[in-house]
C-alpha cells in the first residue's frame, strides 16, 4: 500500500503523472497536472486507447506499446500534443516533455508503465490553476500570450484585430492585475504562477 504522504504528493506533482497497468495500459493514478493537460475524463481503471481516442493518429499508443514490451524508455522534448480537451469544442495544441518509463514487476516481467512530463506551450491559460485562472480575462490572457510570445504592442494588435492603444490598456490591467513592475515582469509572473 502506498502511504497516504506520497499519494499527496504524486497528486500535488507541478509535473503531469500517470501510472499505467498491464499491455492494454489501464490507468491506475492520474495526477491532477495530468487530469488538467487531457481534460475532463475518467481515467482510471479504463485502458489509454479508451480515454483518449482523440490521440489515436499521433503514435502515443504505439509508443506506450514498445516501451511495455521492450522495457526500454522513451523521451522525448518539445513535442506536439493535440487533443480534444472538451467534448464538442475545438482541439488544443501543446507542446510537451514527456517521459515513458517501463515499471518492472517482481518476476522479470513488466507491470505497466509509469508516465510523466511537463507542459512546454499551451493556449492561453489552459494549465492554471483554481482562482488564478479567473485573474485575467480571455483577452488579457491572449494579450500577455503574444507579448510572451515576443511580439510588439502593434503586432499583438494586427493579430488580435483591435487597436494599439487598446492593447497597452490591456497590458496596463494585466501590469496591475499580478503586481508587476512592467510587462517582462508580468510575463514571468504568470508563468510562475501557470498562468501562461
Amino acid at each position: 500500500m502506498v502511504p497516504k504522504t506520497v499519494l499527496d504528493a504524486f497528486e500535488n506533482a507541478s509535473a503531469f503523472i500517470a501510472v499505467l497497468r498491464g499491455p492494454e495500459h489501464v490507468y491506475e493514478l492520474a495526477n491532477a497536472q495530468y487530469r488538467k493537460l487531457m481534460g475532463d475524463r475518467d481515467f482510471v481503471g479504463r485502458p489509454v486507447r479508451e480515454v483518449a481516442p482523440d490521440v489515436a493518429d499521433q503514435g502515443f499508443f504505439e509508443i506506450l506499446d514498445r516501451v511495455y514490451a521492450t522495457g526500454e524508455p522513451y523521451v522525448a522534448r518539445d513535442i506536439p500534443l493535440v487533443i480534444e480537451r472538451q467534448e464538442g469544442q475545438p482541439r488544443d495544441t501543446f507542446r510537451i516533455n514527456l517521459l515513458y518509463s517501463a515499471i518492472a514487476d517482481p518476476k522479470g516481467g513488466n507491470y505497466g508503465i509509469f508516465v510523466e512530463g511537463t507542459v512546454v506551450s499551451g493556449p492561453p491559460g489552459a494549465m492554471a490553476e483554481g482562482p488564478e485562472e479567473r485573474l485575467l480575462t480571455p483577452r488579457e490572457l491572449e494579450v500577455l500570450h503574444w507579448s510572451a510570445q515576443g511580439k510588439t504592442a502593434d503586432v499583438t494588435a494586427e493579430i488580435l484585430g483591435i487597436g494599439t492603444r487598446t492593447v497597452h490598456h490591456y497590458m496596463a490591467k494585466i501590469i496591475d492585475k499580478l503586481k508587476a513592475a512592467n510587462h517582462t515582469h508580468a510575463v514571468a509572473e504568470a508563468m510562475r504562477r501557470k498562468i501562461l
